[in-house]
């Protein structure tokens, strides 16, 4: 079990490694209602860039 819960937070940490890498750490946004909606639009932006991406 603690190797499942180990694979888990692996495959979370390369996530946000590769969204940090490509998209940067910081948010400019000061309301924490705009600072979400950030962080969404990161997230979003990131998927799309994946999607559209071709890698050989």
């Amino acid at each position: 079990m603690r190797e499942r819960q180990y694979g888990k937070r692996w495959r979370v940490e390369i996530f946000f490694s590769a969204l940090k890498r490509v998209m940067g750490e910081i948010i400019m946004a000061k309301k924490p209602k705009y600072q979400i909606q950030e962080a969404v639009m990161k997230i979003y932006t990131y998927f799309l860039m994946r999607k559209n991406t071709l890698v050989s």
